[in-house]
């Protein structure tokens, strides 16, 4: 038997596939063991933002609570860390980056704006 999916369960799904591969990278690049329930809670806030951006709200909506984000978590001394975020709708993307010292201390920032749709190399050969 076949059963429709939901765009809320492909979505849990994702966010799960996410929450892991930045569970392992901080494992494996940080040495940082992540507590389960700040997993737990980074993947519920992640579901509950995403969702509220991208899906239709369901017919009767319940009251969720968006719990705190954890602090900025330094890198190890000597190391550097770069945090990547971006943002896609119809009409175009943004994105940042900053990258800081074991300190703190901002080494550098930038963001860029882009409008239109971009094109990735495959597609710009059309």
């Amino acid at each position: 038997m076949v059963s429709e999916t939901s765009p809320f369960h492909i979505l849990q799904c994702v966010c799960l596939l996410w929450r892991i591969w930045k569970s392992k990278n901080k494992v494996t690049f940080e040495f940082i063991q992540p507590h389960v329930r700040t997993l737990a809670r980074q993947f519920y806030n992640q579901v509950l933002e995403i969702s509220n951006l991208l899906l239709p709200p369901p017919p009767r909506r319940s009251l969720l609570r968006i719990l705190p984000a954890t602090t900025w978590v330094s890198p190890p001394e000597g190391f550097l860390k770069i945090n990547v975020d971006t943002a896609v709708c119809a009409s175009g993307c943004s994105y940042e980056l900053i990258i800081r010292g074991s300190d703190g201390h901002v080494m550098l920032a930038f963001g860029l704006q882009h409008q239109g749709i971009l094109l990735g190399p495959r597609d710009s050969r059309r």
